[in-house]
């Protein structure tokens, strides 16, 4: 059974303000329009247009939940989220978990009573979001995974070399070119450490990175 979906786009500052508009059809809110989702995601299930079609649901997720046979067959919910993204910026840094550590954060911050719309909490829902990517747009690039650590640390100290022969400040990369090659806990510590929010040594880490990177030839190795 078919049945027209609508939602409205999410408004994360990354979006375009006219790409998604386009796409449907529609005038331009002048708002950043991120994503759309189509789905039936507790956090904004996706509005069906006529719900005398589906017994009176007004969204999916309340029509799976009242008539799951017609509406997902043998299943219990929606297996997927489809969401239509439209990036005017880089998006954020966005780390996965796996399925069981999915299933166990979603219930511990359950358990701590943390809403699942709270900037603080980290699971809003028990699925480990593995994605598929179609893009529709003449480009779209992403970054998936990590570089190798010998290579990151070759990268770093070629920075720190740069930035020597300029007098520029290399001391908190020459630390974390240490730190990431000592063992793979440290690894992770070092990660943590640059995803950590409002850290000053991040910051420190980038603003010598900028510093070299603006000083360097636009055709230079690094």
């Amino acid at each position: 059974m078919f049945v027209e979906i609508d939602n409205s786009p999410r408004d994360y500052a990354w979006g375009s303000v006219h790409a998604i508009a386009e796409l449907l059809g529609r005038p331009a809110s002048g708002q950043p329009e991120a994503e759309l989702w189509l789905g039936a995601h507790p956090g904004s299930p996706s509005r069906i247009v006529h719900p005398d079609e589906t017994g009176g649901a007004s969204d999916i997720a309340a029509w799976i939940s009242a008539d799951p046979a017609t509406a997902v067959g043998d299943l219990s919910a929606l297996p997927f989220l489809l969401k239509v993204l439209a990036a005017e910026t880089a998006l954020s840094i966005q780390v996965h978990p796996s399925m069981e550590q999915a299933v166990a954060g979603f219930a511990r911050d359950n358990a701590a009573g943390i809403a699942v719309d709270a900037p603080n909490r980290n699971y809003r829902d028990a699925s480990h979001k593995p994605e598929l990517i179609f893009c529709v747009s003449e480009s779209f690039h992403a970054l998936c995974g990590m570089r190798a650590v010998a290579d990151s640390i070759a990268v770093i100290r070629a920075f720190v070399t740069e930035g020597a022969a300029r007098d520029l400040p290399t001391h908190e990369l020459q630390r974390f070119a240490a730190a990431l090659g000592e063992d793979l806990e440290s690894v992770r510590d070092v990660v943590a450490m640059l995803l950590e929010s409002h850290s000053p040594r991040a910051r420190t880490i980038v603003n010598e990175l900028v510093a070299i990177a603006t000083s360097v030839a636009p055709d230079s190795p690094i």
